[in-house]
Parts: structure tokens; C-alpha cells; sequence
């Protein structure tokens, strides 16, 4: 009898170990699946929870011929609050917009966060896009109100891109990448509004990619060439200086304007080579000395070479339809 009872008492410490023991793993199995799903910071639905979430509600969007708007938010000044403050005042920010963009949405709707300081809201839509133009606007109402970081007071607006389904896109792939180039859009129309994507925008965003790949092929062929064009001063009849004008022939296009390329230039990042570039001695090789009269020209470029404004040329010699070795420098008068 005795060894019953013993052989009972340890059965039910087993057990009950057994029942701590799954109860650890369960635990630890949804602190993983937290982890794994929502970011630490915030507290919101991540990059994967959000995609998966939007997918599941496009199926069901699907059965029952609803609309759903995926709203894609990024921060127009977050960059200076991090240089200016400090990585920690960034985070205080970043744990406070979401919470006022969880008070734009309804119970059914999902907010998440992407990275960094971009965020996204999934509206499942009654009233079609006007529903989804009525959240972007309350979302940037609500973030329009100064923001208390750390005993500062910071402001902060957003660029919004929206898409809807089935009108923009059918799938989840789709639909992000169209509302970041309408938020894309959005920003560039200038801080604090929001675009709803159009056709027109891909087949923008299209063209500059393709004219970019160009840009980076025409830099490293050396496609571009400068025309230089002379400034006579006419009441003593000499060439007193000239302008350099950056052009670029690309193949299959001609020449294609500055207007179009040299923005492109300066958002690209190509702007600083193709400035090194046409800096570059542009007149042959270099001459001892000149005819009588040779003198010192101004050069004005108006080649992208950042802020190349002017510079001072040293042409060995000058003459009305010459000019030989002319090496740019800055000038300290202009």
C-alpha cells in the first residue's frame, strides 16, 4: 500500500512538471511568434505581419467585392530629428506617431510599421476611395500637433501614398510598391500631403529608372560633351570670358535637354563625377605662352558640377575663335 502511495506522489510531481514544463514552452513559442511579428519598438504589426495580413484580407476582400486601401506614411523630417537630437528622441518619436496613427484607425483596420520611419494602414473600405482620403487627411491632422520628446517640442509632418484594391493592384506586391510611389509623389509635390496613384506615376517612375541607368552608362562612356559659347564685350571688341553648357547625346534620343537630365544628375548622386568631369581641361594640350593681347577670361559653367557656378580660367592664350588650355578654378569674387 505504502509503495502505491509513493508510486502516486511521484506520478503527480511528474505531471505537474510536465504542466510547468509545457507551460515554459508555450510561453517562449509566443514571445518567439511577438518577436517574429511585431516590431519591438512600437509595438505595431511588422513588415511580414502586415503582408500577411494584407493578403488574407485581399482573399476575403475577393468573396465579397469590397475595396481595401493599403495608406503608406513616411515622416518628412525624421532624418533632422535624429541628426539634431539624437537616435533616442528619434524612437520617442517614432513609439508616439504610431500610437496617433492606431487612433486614425477602426477596429478592423491594421497599422504597421515597415522601418525606419515608414508606416502603413490597411483600411477596409465602405464608402470607396473618399474613405480612404477621409484617414489620410485625419492622419495628417493628427500629426500636425507638436510632439513632446524628452521636455522638447518637435513637429513633424507626412507624406501619404494610397492604393486601393482591385483598381491599383490584385495582389499585396502590387499595392505596396504603387502607394510608396505615390508617397514618393506625394513628397515631392511638397511636405505634409497625399497622393492616390495613378497610371501616370508608374509610368513616371518607370522612365526615370530607365533614364538613370542611362545617366550611369552615359558617365561611364563619357557621353556628354560641353559646348562652349563666347561673351564678347563689345565696346572693346575682345572675348572677355565664355560659357561652358554640359550636354549629353544619348544614343537613340540626340541631344537631350538639361532640363530633363541634370535633376536627375543631382538626385542620382552622378552629379559630383560628371561635375569632376567637366572640370577636366577641355582645350588640348597645354601652350608655354601666347600671341600679344592674350588675357585672362572669366568662365562661367553652367555644367552641374554642384555648386560650380563660376570659375577662373588661365588660357594660355585667347583669341575670337580659340582658345587653348583653360583649367577651372573656383573664383574668390563670385
Amino acid at each position: 500500500m505504502r509503495n502505491l502511495l509513493r508510486l502516486k506522489e511521484l506520478t503527480d510531481a511528474l505531471q505537474d512538471q510536465s504542466a510547468a514544463l509545457e507551460a515554459q514552452v508555450l510561453s517562449r513559442t509566443a514571445a518567439l511568434q511577438h518577436q517574429a511579428n511585431y516590431d519591438s519598438l512600437t509595438g505595431l504589426p511588422n513588415r511580414a505581419l502586415f503582408y500577411e495580413t494584407l493578403e488574407r484580407s485581399l482573399a476575403l476582400a475577393q468573396g465579397k467585392q469590397w475595396q481595401v486601401a493599403v495608406l503608406f506614411v513616411d515622416l518628412d523630417q525624421f532624418k533632422t530629428v535624429n541628426d539634431t537630437l539624437g537616435h533616442g528622441v528619434g524612437d520617442l518619436l517614432l513609439q508616439q506617431v504610431a500610437e496617433r496613427l492606431v487612433s486614425c484607425a477602426r477596429m478592423r483596420d491594421t497599422v504597421g510599421r515597415l522601418g525606419g520611419d515608414e508606416f502603413a494602414l490597411l483600411l477596409l473600405l465602405e464608402t470607396g476611395r473618399q474613405g480612404a482620403a477621409t484617414v489620410a487627411a485625419k492622419v495628417q491632422d493628427v500629426l500636425r500637433a507638436p510632439f513632446e520628446l524628452s521636455g522638447r517640442e518637435v513637429s513633424v509632418t507626412a507624406g501619404v501614398g494610397i492604393t486601393v484594391y482591385p483598381e491599383d493592384g490584385q495582389d499585396p506586391d502590387t499595392l505596396l510598391k504603387y502607394a510608396d510611389t505615390a508617397m514618393y509623389q506625394a513628397k515631392r509635390a511638397g511636405r505634409d500631403t497625399f497622393r492616390f496613384f495613378t497610371a501616370q506615376m508608374n509610368a513616371e517612375v518607370l522612365a526615370r529608372v530607365e533614364l538613370e541607368t542611362a545617366l550611369c552608362t552615359a558617365v561611364r562612356q563619357e557621353q556628354f560633351v560641353l559646348h562652349y559659347q563666347s561673351k564678347v564685350d563689345l565696346s572693346r571688341g575682345r572675348i572677355v570670358g565664355m560659357e561652358a553648357l554640359l550636354r549629353w547625346g544619348r544614343p537613340g534620343h540626340g541631344l537631350v535637354s538639361p532640363a530633363t537630365f541634370i535633376p536627375a544628375l543631382e538626385e542620382s548622386g552622378l552629379i559630383v563625377r560628371v561635375g569632376s568631369w567637366s572640370s577636366t581641361p577641355p582645350f588640348g594640350s597645354s601652350r608655354p605662352g601666347g600671341p600679344p593681347g592674350s588675357t585672362r577670361c572669366r568662365c562661367r559653367s553652367t555644367s552641374p558640377a554642384a555648386s560650380s557656378s563660376r570659375a577662373t580660367c588661365r588660357p594660355t592664350w585667347c583669341g575670337p575663335c580659340s582658345f587653348t588650355t583653360c583649367r577651372p578654378r573656383r573664383s574668390s569674387s563670385s
